[in-house]
């Protein structure tokens, strides 16, 4: 991935700028996603415990 975003700079010297900012755009994309894997998992644990509908289910589910 590193050598692609090199390549682009060099084909488009004008855009380099643009990396860094598509970079932070990626890693901040990520953050709401791992967070809603988490509490999807942490969903599933409860479902798996037969404690779906309890108050710690209700509170992943709300977040």
């Amino acid at each position: 991935m590193r050598n692609a975003f090199y390549f682009a700079g060099e084909l488009y010297p004008e855009m380099a700028y643009m990396k860094s900012l598509v970079l932070i755009d990626m890693y901040a994309a990520a953050i709401p996603f791992y967070f809603a894997l988490y509490q999807a998992f942490r969903l599933l644990n409860y479902i798996d415990k037969n404690q779906a509908f309890l108050e710690l289910s209700v509170k992943a589910l709300k977040i």
